[in-house]
């Protein structure tokens, strides 16, 4: 029965449309009144365009949307901060009284205040600038779909015909082969993507909808996890060696301890700290393009030299050797080895 607050997916349309509607015939906008349907098409598609300021974030419980709010930020002569606008704000009627409403409102102060505080720490020096190269590249930089589409031309029909809202039989074969994905996420403290790895199939395919992926022990930052408990929606992108195409999944996870769970994962002897199961939104390939323009998947001859530095040498210069990088380096491969699991 847990609320939670999230950004919209374009797999919300269905069960926004209802709330938008709602919204709109309690100010008297139904009927000979109705908002036109492409106004509502085309604040929908705000919602989505990274250009836009708009924001639109619903109420969920146990898989039903309860509420919305959209809001968006404007400039303002008198401030250095943008200023956030709450535009609207409804719940359905069976969902008032029980602070969803409210949960709404504070979701929006909160991302509110994240956004603002960077500008506002920022000495007048740097906001300057900040303005400057602005005014600068302005007639060079890309603000509107209108202009990307134009700059790339049309998606071709194989393009589109890839992506699907489930995962197929074709698309399950790489999950099940790839030993490797990188973890995309997004939190109040900005995005984070992050390597995971074990034996081929380590994420488990539940069901058409359904990923399953441990989490294995690390450095206990855990950047991914924190974004998660904030903001559900994630990012896959799935590598086999020597394949040149690469698969990518997006949707929404949740963490779960359940102790069935982490038995399914064992390795080594040991369970994993916990498992992200993922709801599926979108799933298609990617080319091989990019894999064939880096080379990836070409050997390298052995005993080359190491190309960059080491991790104790990285370490060593970002703390001006208060870390020993060379014992850092010597200690690594056992420490690896002991606590791989």
């Amino acid at each position: 029965m847990t609320l939670t607050i999230r950004p919209v997916t374009r797999a919300d349309f269905a069960a926004w449309t209802p709330l938008w509607d709602g919204y709109n015939r309690f100010y008297g906008r139904s009927g000979p009144t109705a908002l036109p349907s492409d106004i509502t098409q085309m604040t929908w598609s705000r919602f989505f365009d990274a250009y836009e300021p708009m924001h639109a974030w619903v109420a969920e419980r146990d898989g039903t949307l309860l509420g919305l709010v959209h809001f968006l930020y404007h400039r303002n002569t008198t401030l250095i901060a943008p200023i956030c606008y709450l535009q609207d704000l409804f719940t359905t009627e069976a969902a008032r009284g029980q602070g969803v409403g409210r949960a709404l409102i504070e979701a929006v102060y909160r991302h509110a205040a994240q956004a603002t505080r960077a500008i506002l720490q920022a000495d007048p020096g740097e906001v300057q600038t900040m303005i400057t190269n602005d005014l600068h590249t302005e007639r060079h930089t890309i603000t509107s779909i209108a202009q990307l589409e134009a700059l790339f031309g049309e998606v071709g029909e194989a393009a589109r015909k890839k992506e699907v809202d489930h995962l197929h039989p074709v698309y399950r074969s790489l999950i099940d082969a790839s030993p490797f994905a990188i973890l995309a996420t997004v939190g109040p403290g900005g995005l984070d993507a992050s390597p995971r790895g074990d034996p081929p199939g380590f994420v488990a395919v539940e069901n058409d909808k359904t990923l399953l992926l441990p989490e294995r022990r690390g450095n206990n930052r855990i950047d991914s996890l924190r974004n998660i408990v904030a903001d559900p929606r994630v990012g896959l992108l799935f590598l086999i060696p020597g394949v040149g195409e690469t698969l990518r999944v997006n949707g929404r996870a949740r963490i779960s301890t359940a102790p069935e769970l982490l038995q399914r994962f064992v390795m080594a002897g040991q369970p994993p700290r916990c498992v992200l199961v993922i709801d599926v939104d979108a799933v298609y390939f990617q080319c091989a393009r990019a894999i064939q323009r880096s080379n990836l998947w070409q050997p390298i001859a052995q005993g080359a030299p190491r190309a960059v530095p080491s991790a104790g040498s990285m370490l060593a210069a970002l703390t001006d050797s208060a870390i020993d990088g060379a014992q850092y380096d010597r200690d690594l491969p056992e420490r690896q080895r002991s606590t791989l699991y």
